[in-house]
C-alpha cells in the first residue's frame, strides 16, 4: 500500500488570522469600556426617557462587546493551535519524504512500498515510515475536528460529526448495504408483422382486406390556400398624401383713390 504524503494546509496563514483575531478582541475590549461608561451615566447629565433608552442600549451593546471579544480570544487560541498541528504534521511528512528518499521509490506525493526483491533495510523503512505517516495523519484528523468544535462554540457554526476515519489511508467503517431495487420491468415487445403478399410480375398488388386500411370515405378536396396578404399590392400606409389641388382664388380690389 502505497503512502501517501499530500498536505493541505497552511499553518502561517492561520497564525496571521489569529493575530487579527486578537487585534479585534481587544477592539471590542476598548469598545465595552467606553459603553460600560456610557450605561452609567448618572441621570443629572442625560435625564428623562431618553436617557433612560440610551443606558439601557449602551448596557445591551457593552454585553455583546464583552461577549464578542471573549469568542474573538477563544477563536484566536483555537486557530494559533490548528496552525502548531498542521506545522508538526507538515514537519513529519516531510522528513519521512526526505529518509524514504535514499531506501525507496517516491513520487511527487506518494511513497512506494518496497518491492518483491527489497532488502530488509528497505522494509524496515518503510515500516517506520509508514508509522510516522499514520500517527501524523491522526494529529491532522484531531486538529482539524478540534477547530471546527471551536468555531462551532463560538461562532455558531455546525458541530462536527465523530471522527471515524478520513481520506488518507486510514481504516473508516464500511458502509451497511442497503436493500437493492427491484429491477426495472422489460419494454413491451412489438406485435409481429404480417409478411407481404407476393405480386405477380406485370400485377398490381391486391388490395388490403383490413378495416383500417380501407378508408371508409373519400376525403374532401382540399381548398387551395387563399393568397397571403403579402401577394397583394403593397401599400404603403406611411405614403405620404398627394398634395391638394391648388384653389382658384379671386382678387377683389375695392374702389378706393386711385
Amino acid at each position: 500500500m502505497t503512502l501517501s504524503t499530500y498536505f493541505d494546509g497552511d499553518p502561517e496563514s492561520c497564525w496571521r488570522v489569529a493575530r487579527r483575531l486578537d487585534g479585534l478582541a481587544e477592539s471590542l475590549e476598548v469598545t465595552s469600556r467606553f459603553l460600560s461608561h456610557q450605561a452609567s451615566l448618572p441621570a443629572d447629565d442625560f435625564e428623562g426617557l431618553s436617557g433612560n433608552a440610551y443606558r439601557d442600549s449602551a448596557g445591551r451593546l457593552h454585553d455583546e462587546a464583552v461577549a464578542g471579544a471573549s469568542a474573538q480570544r477563544a477563536l484566536a487560541a483555537a486557530l494559533d493551535d490548528f496552525g502548531t498541528d498542521l506545522d508538526g504534521v507538515r514537519r513529519v511528512l516531510r522528513r519521512a519524504r526526505a529518509l524514504a528518499r535514499d531506501h525507496l521509490v517516491i513520487t511527487a506525493q506518494e511513497i512506494q512500498p518496497p518491492g518483491p526483491y527489497a532488502d530488509e533495510r528497505q522494509r524496515e523503512v518503510f515500516r517506520m515510515v509508514a508509522g510516522a505517516v499514520r500517527e501524523a495523519r491522526k494529529v491532522e484528523d484531531q486538529a482539524h475536528h478540534d477547530w471546527q468544535a471551536a468555531l462551532a462554540q463560538h461562532a455558531g457554526t455546525r458541530a462536527p460529526s465523530p471522527i471515524a476515519g478520513g481520506p488518507f489511508g486510514l481504516p473508516m467503517s464500511d458502509p451497511i448495504p442497503g436493500p437493492l431495487p427491484d429491477p426495472l420491468p422489460e419494454p413491451p415487445s412489438d406485435p409481429p408483422s404480417e409478411p407481404l403478399p407476393d405480386v405477380p410480375s406485370g400485377g398490381s398488388a391486391p388490395a388490403p382486406t383490413t378495416p383500417s386500411a380501407v378508408p371508409s370515405a373519400v376525403p374532401a378536396a382540399v381548398s387551395p390556400v387563399p393568397d397571403d396578404d403579402w401577394a397583394s399590392p403593397p401599400q404603403d400606409d406611411w405614403e405620404p398624401a398627394p398634395p391638394p389641388a391648388p384653389a382658384l382664388v379671386t382678387w377683389e380690389l375695392t374702389d378706393g383713390p386711385r
